[in-house]
């Protein structure tokens, strides 16, 4: 067990009380209020202070509570009742924290569903959830409709809505209700939903409130999608604070737009990904620094190195907080700040309320320094998977060094260890799920799809990393008997089926998939794919040269971002391995040699050598 209880298990005296929860005397009256109410208590006491900001875009607390109120009796009055799951599928901005809480104040249960997915994997979340309302924005409509019996736009049909009571509405939900259902990936190829309750998500949001000390002058970003839990941390907190939050608007985002955001919006707290932080550190390395104002930086979703701590104390003196958490414990976990000079990245120590232990393949207390898997307990634990009792059974285990038989654990699959001073270490995986730039992937869910198609016999799906600090998805397909599938077939049928970053970047026709002593796939030894794949990782035609200056400044940027030569002048970035972070990184670059920000939505659009040099000119006359 981690903390002050690791003596007791270095000799494994598992009779000790000292074994039982922190939740079972610590949680205190409030901590479990649904955060709706608490909410509403803030807005009593700053009802005319700015609450959420988008663009040009503001709502006060009042306004915003207003807002919520009324969806919440729109939503009853069209027969939402407790634990009634609801899907929201909106875009980012303001109507996207009116639609959370006006769920949550009707009684449902909050369904996000990103309006990016493939509608096939929309309609799937409608159908595994039951969800008989959707509540959406126009422009959205069509992709929701026909999925469930009814559609409510929080845009188009607001004239409606806003003849409800703008008052509170009656505490519909307890601590035991359900708050949320977030659908991670599933490694038997379903997506699973997992169920948070209202008291683990209070305790947890009022927790990393006062970790990070959020506080009613602080104004925070809001930057992770809300079809994540991250999301709950970036918002929740703030709200409860009384500070101002910043919800970055819809689409792809830059470092440089990170960064102009901090210091246009004077913000204090922020949380990134690993993989968009260190871009953003390595845009301001020789400027200013974020501003003074600026006192937080947190991290979370995946691998953090030492070299970029290092580098970020080059160029700044805000604090770094690195944090860690499956959505099965409610966000957040283990949390630690990062400290200048260190050379050991850690995910810190279990936040309060939370328990951790890691374990051998027994179930037994390792000592510290010895590798095991990690188990979280205490108040921030899911409900468990929505109908899937076998599963959660299985993740959702007995307590083993507790009396109580009712108190539970969750196997996190996280492979750690215990370091002297206290605090955890990561060190992979014990399966086959997988961090790619903050977002959690079952490989096995990608596999699923592709031998779902008829003329694939077998596949496997890895993690590559064939070019330094790029981490990409490859696929490795065997054809069916006297089948001949093409990458960019297969390549279409994950796209239909599977969010845009679990697509692998690359596809690869093999013969077969080498084994090893034991028989099973030696994913070691498969092949890289082409030095120069065209669509779908297979072989490209001979490319066209670039034909001007610009056209070759975009080409080398290309080469040197994606690891690869040859760049033609009417490739496909995407096609060519490319994806949104080396996406960034090539708006980077362009933005350090020509001091010109290109758009990245542009981008994104128009993804070949000649469209963005063609872009890049434009920009550079009207500098000029």
């Amino acid at each position: 067990m981690h903390g002050c209880h690791q003596e007791r298990f270095l000799v494994v005296k598992l009779e000790s009380t000292a074994a039982r929860s922190t939740t079972e005397t610590s949680v205190h009256d409030g901590r479990t209020t649904p955060v709706c109410e608490l909410v509403e208590a803030r807005v009593a006491l700053v009802p005319d202070a700015v609450a959420v900001v988008c663009g040009g875009e503001r709502l006060t607390y009042g306004e915003l509570n207003e807002r919520a109120n009324r969806l919440a009796h729109f939503l009853m009055g069209r027969g939402v009742v407790r634990e009634d799951l609801v899907g929201v599928c909106v875009e980012r901005g303001v109507e996207m924290v009116v639609a959370l809480l006006g769920a949550w104040k009707a009684g449902a249960a909050y369904v996000p569903m990103d309006p990016d997915y493939p509608r096939q994997r929309l309609g799937f979340m409608v159908g595994d959830t039951g969800a008989s309302l959707v509540v959406t924005q126009g422009r959205l409509r069509g992709r929701v409709e026909g999925l469930c019996s009814d559609v409510v736009c929080v845009d188009e049909d607001w004239e409606r809505i806003a003849e409800e009571s703008g008052s509170d509405p009656l505490p519909q939900a307890g601590p035991g209700g359900l708050a949320y259902v977030i659908y991670t990936s599933g490694s038997t190829g379903t997506p699973k939903g997992v169920m948070v309750e209202h008291g683990a998500l209070s305790d947890r949001i009022q927790t990393m409130r006062e970790f990070y000390g959020i506080v009613a002058g602080d104004r925070t970003l809001q930057f992770a999608s809300t079809s994540f839990d991250a999301s709950f941390e970036q918002i929740l907190p703030t709200l409860l604070a009384g500070g101002t939050l910043f919800v970055r608007p819809a689409g792809p985002w830059s470092p440089r737009q990170f960064i102009d955001a901090v210091r246009e919006n004077r913000l204090t707290v922020a949380e990134l990904t690993p993989s968009m932080w260190e871009q953003a550190v390595d845009l301001i390395r020789g400027q200013d620094d974020l501003g003074s104002q600026f006192r937080l930086m947190v991290l979370g979703g995946e691998p953090v190195r030492a070299e970029a701590v290092a580098a970020w104390y080059a160029v700044s003196s805000t604090d770094l907080i690195n944090t860690y958490g499956p959505t099965e414990a409610t966000i957040t976990a283990t949390a630690g700040a990062l400290h200048k000079g260190e050379e050991r990245v850690t995910i810190g120590r279990p936040i309060a309320h939370t328990e951790t232990f890691v374990v051998d393949g027994q179930d037994n207390a390792v000592p510290p320094g010895t590798a095991g898997e990690l188990l979280i307990g205490g108040a921030g634990l899911a409900r468990g998977y929505l109908g899937r009792p076998e599963l959660t059974a299985e993740r959702f285990v007995p307590h083993p060094f507790s009396d109580d038989a009712e108190a539970r654990v969750y196997r996190s699959g996280d492979l750690v260890r215990i370091l002297p001073d206290g605090r955890l270490e990561h060190l992979g995986r014990l399966d086959d799920q997988i961090k790619l730039r903050g977002l959690r992937i079952e490989l096995g869910e990608i596999e699923a799809v592709l031998t779902g198609h008829p003329d694939v016999r077998s596949a496997v799906v890895v993690a590559r990393e064939d070019t330094p600090q790029d981490v990409r998805l490859v696929g490795y397909c065997v054809p069916a008997e006297g089948s001949r599938p093409t990458a960019e077939l297969l390549t279409a049928r994950c796209r239909e089926a599977l969010p845009s970053y679990m697509v692998p970047g690359a596809l690869v026709m093999v013969d077969s998939l080498p084994l090893n002593a034991a028989g099973k796939v030696d994913r070691a030894n498969l092949p890289a794919p082409g030095a120069s794949p065209g669509p779908g990782g297979q072989p490209a035609t001979a490319p066209q040269e670039p034909r001007s200056d610009t056209e070759r400044l975009v080409a080398e940027i290309w080469q040197e971002v994606l690891g690869i030569d040859g760049v033609g002048a009417h490739d496909n970035f995407f096609e060519l391995g490319g994806h949104s972070l080396l996406a960034t990184q090539v708006a980077n670059k362009i933005d350090l040699l020509t001091d010109v920000q290109i758009d990245l939505k542009f981008f994104f659009r128009n993804p070949t050598v000649a469209d963005l040099a063609r872009h890049l000119l434009d920009l550079l006359r009207e500098e000029s």
